[in-house]
């Protein structure tokens, strides 16, 4: 379903990949960026996207800096990549 958000953005995926509940093909969209698609629209048009993905809020993101996961690019204790979007909650 997040996958579904992201492309109803205009996000696209590298390759036309599909995501799954597999490890290296997840894709998650943080609920405090979007609890069901909604405020997604111009975060990902010009967006070439590979899983696996987290899409994570701001706050999120200051607590990845903190503990020295690296900059806005960085690997969750999911295993997934995030992305940052700018969120409107």
């Amino acid at each position: 379903a997040h996958q579904q958000w992201i492309r109803n953005a205009g996000g696209r995926f590298v390759g036309g990949i599909q995501a799954s509940n597999d490890r290296d093909d997840r894709c998650e969209v943080s609920p405090f960026v979007s609890y069901a698609g909604e405020d997604l629209l111009c975060h990902f048009a010009a967006s070439e996207l590979a899983l696996p993905l987290y899409v994570p809020a701001r706050t999120e993101i200051v607590a990845f800096v903190t503990q020295d996961k690296g900059a806005v690019e960085a690997s969750s204790d999911r295993g997934l990549t995030v992305y940052k979007v700018e969120a409107t909650v």
